[in-house]
């Protein structure tokens, strides 16, 4: 065992090495012969056997000094450079964004946009997006294990310990199967031919701001839906809507399925319709440089985004 062997020692030894001279070590390491002579003594005491042989003021490593020379010289090169990572880490030089999200929003236009062109301009950095339950998002967030969560300010409130940047307010639409007798030979399609449908919703267990805004949307157009199916997942939903005539309304950045064969349509806007804003959050206390630069990059880019929509 070699549990008391000071490590800092083996670069004092392998720069003797190297010159095979304490003098030139000694210059090389700015200290004095003794010293070093001292501490490579020192080093074969705790080892239990030497690593040099001294003869005629000339020196010569042992077997095991010409092993040990090699092993360690390599090792601590690669050491210097796992030190010279974490020395970019800690400045922000390099590092990792983790940031969760639900299956309930599998896509953001403006944050992809954000993240593109931030992670376009700076390739020593790498986006970690985890997908996870949406109940767990704030939780993961709280300890630490993400950086940041992507969510809906309809089903989730932030406290005062927490960041946030609005990144886009979205459409609400209405998505239905076009190949449905009653509605495919219709030219012009109106929220009102959808009244007595059957409407098909996330379960509110899962994510209970979906059935209160489509409750509240189809209130403001002045109908109750049937509400007849409840799905797991956006995905669910889409699939049974594809196979049946189970219709659905949700926000617009939430449907990712741009090749699909459904159909949607903008739901105009009455008054005491949710309006869905996508945010992303993040810890005010967090220590990661990396999240740092990537959310002023997209305040920065959010700012500039919005100067030219008032143009």
């Amino acid at each position: 065992m070699h549990n008391d062997i000071d490590l800092s020692k083996f670069p004092i030894f392998i720069t003797v090495a190297d010159c095979l001279s304490f003098t030139e070590a000694a210059f090389l390491l700015y200290s004095t012969q003794s010293t070093v002579s001292k501490t490579i003594s020192s080093l074969e005491s705790s080892l239990g056997y030497p690593l040099l042989i001294r003869k005629n003021k000339k020196i010569a490593l042992t077997k095991a000094g010409e092993y040990l020379y090699h092993a360690m010289k390599e090792k601590l090169s690669e050491i210097n450079l796992i030190l010279d990572e974490a020395d970019r880490i800690y400045d922000g030089e390099i590092g990792k964004i983790s940031i969760g999200f639900s299956g309930y929003l599998p896509k953001n236009p403006v944050f992809e946009m954000v993240s593109s062109s931030f992670f376009c301009e700076h390739p020593e950095y790498e986006l970690d997006l985890k997908l996870m339950e949406y109940q767990s998002l704030k939780k993961q967030l709280k300890e630490e294990k993400i950086d940041a969560i992507l969510f809906n300010d309809l089903d989730m409130t932030i406290s005062e310990n927490f960041h946030t940047l609005e990144l886009m307010q979205n459409e609400t639409i209405l998505l239905y199967n076009p190949l449905i007798e009653k509605w495919a030979h219709k030219e012009t399609l109106t929220i009102d031919d959808f009244k007595d449908a059957d409407f098909i919703c996330i379960r509110p267990s899962l994510v209970p701001g979906y059935q209160t805004a489509l409750l509240r949307c189809c209130k403001a157009h002045h109908f109750t839906p049937n509400i007849s199916k409840y799905a797991d997942s956006v995905i669910e939903m889409v699939q049974y809507i594809s196979n049946s005539q189970y219709v659905t309304i949700l926000s617009k950045a939430i449907f990712p399925f741009q090749s699909s064969d459904l159909s949607t349509f903008t739901i105009p806007y009455k008054e005491g319709m949710p309006v869905l804003k996508s945010i992303l959050a993040w810890r005010e206390d967090h220590d990661n440089p990396a999240l740092h630069l990537f959310t002023d990059y997209a305040e920065n880019y959010l700012s500039k985004l919005n100067c030219k929509d008032k143009q």
